[in-house]
């Protein structure tokens, strides 16, 4: 079970026309763009370029040409973000769609901002497929005037490219079920597979009824492996597998990249060892209590790299907060959590703390706990930022400091609406 690859094939080929009435400076950075980008396999093909991106008195619109040149259904999301000088507004606009085989449409979306001093970006993304990020990303500074006019953008009105020569001939492939934002559940409950209503069989049968949606679920014998194998997770790990459970992590604290007793390196290499010799399922860790700190980083990468040598090929790291840039231009990790905490992030704390485009949304999740009820909404647009997610109801208490031994009653409907994006 390893990471995901690319699965379908959107061709993003784009044209510039840029007109700034905004700022010089704008044009200069958009033209800076220019170049092609492309990738390709039997039955994907991926070619890039920048986008064209208008901008008109407070009005910035951004668009490009999207085109499916594979064999399988693709989908694809236009980003165009601009921060206010401040560093705290932010403005988004995005648009997504999907293409069958052979089609191709002009995407748009926009912002209107009021006037201020801003820091731009722009990307086109795909999101079912790893890597996303399918487009050069546009950065620069715009300075909308208090005068300003909002006024319709001139937008690229060129033809567009040529297709694209048939790709060869070869059988069909599936739909993957992986790439999209899936859930991430930290199952820290004793395998009670006995009870047809319990935690482990309700998180099986939402598997079994939305198998599109990815599933990442970390197991925790004993605030790590444990001590000696336990019968109990012996038997029940397969199940999650035979459900179609993607990825099954085991649980290991690093307190913080401190390196105290129990918790050097020796140490977590060795948990490594229990998990792979007593729980041959477990395919992957989750390192909790990671540091943040950029210095701490060494640590952890050696820590990956020997999961990875032995067979646990899914790394997730769980600094629970934004992480030093180093965590993500190194890439040394599947997954790292960005948030951990009672109540959801912010949709703007989401899109500061996966600010980092060479990473696509898929190596990035967080978990909430304490939220009472589920906003559908807030979950379509939280999934724009992170590949894997998870919100509970449950909290820590005098008498039950594990908030991760239950289940959220909206779990299912929480599984459902990943499964319609």
């Amino acid at each position: 079970m390893a990471p995901a690859a690319a699965a379908v094939a959107v061709i993003l080929a784009t044209v510039i026309t840029t007109t700034v009435a905004v700022a010089a400076s704008l044009e200069r950075a958009f033209a800076q763009g220019d170049g092609d980008r492309s990738t390709s396999n039997d039955n994907n093909r991926i070619a890039a370029g920048p986008l064209a991106v208008a901008a008109s008195g407070s009005r910035i619109v951004a668009t490009v040409w999207v085109e499916n040149a594979g064999r399988v259904p693709g989908q694809y999301v236009l980003v165009l973000e601009a921060r206010s000088s401040d560093g705290v507004t932010a403005f988004l606009g995005l648009t997504s769609g999907a293409l069958g085989p052979g089609q191709r449409a002009s995407a748009e979306t926009e912002i209107v901002l009021p006037a201020g001093s801003y820091a731009l970006r722009a990307f086109s993304i795909d999101s079912v497929s790893r890597p996303l990020l399918f487009s050069p990303v546009i950065s620069a500074q715009v300075a909308v005037p208090p005068d300003a006019n909002v006024v319709v953008a001139a937008t690229a009105d060129a033809a567009p490219p040529p297709p694209l020569p048939p790709p060869p001939a070869a059988e069909p492939l599936p739909v993957p079920a992986s790439g999209r934002t899936g859930i991430y559940v930290p199952l820290y409950k004793f395998p009670d597979l006995a009870d047809p209503e319990g935690v482990w069989n309700t998180l099986l049968k939402a598997k079994r009824e939305h198998p599109q949606v990815p599933f990442v679920v970390t197991i925790n014998p004993a605030s790590g492996p444990g001590q000696a194998r336990n019968a109990a997770y012996a038997s029940a790990i397969p199940e999650l597998g035979k459900a179609g459970v993607e990825h099954v992590l085991g649980y290991i604290p690093t307190r913080y990249g401190s390196q105290e007793p129990g918790f050097t390196l020796a140490d977590i290499k060795a948990m490594i060892d229990r998990y792979r010799a007593w729980y041959p399922d477990v395919d992957g860790i989750m390192l909790d209590q990671a540091s943040s700190e950029g210095a701490k980083l060494a640590f952890y990468a050696e820590i990956a790299q020997y999961a990875r040598s032995q067979g646990l090929e899914f790394v997730r790291a769980n600094p629970g907060t934004k992480a030093d840039a180093q965590y993500y231009r190194d890439a040394f990790f599947d997954n790292v959590a960005i948030y951990e905490g009672r109540s959801l992030p912010a949709i703007q704390q989401l899109q500061e703390n996966t600010r980092h485009p060479e990473y696509a949304p898929q190596g990035f999740s967080f978990t909430a706990r304490g939220v009472q009820s589920l906003d559908p909404a807030y979950v379509e647009q939280a999934a724009m930022y992170v590949g894997l997610l998870y919100i509970t109801d449950d909290l820590e208490s005098d008498g039950d400091r594990n908030p991760y031994n239950s289940l959220p009653p909206y779990f299912g409907q929480l599984v459902a609406l990943l499964g319609r994006q």
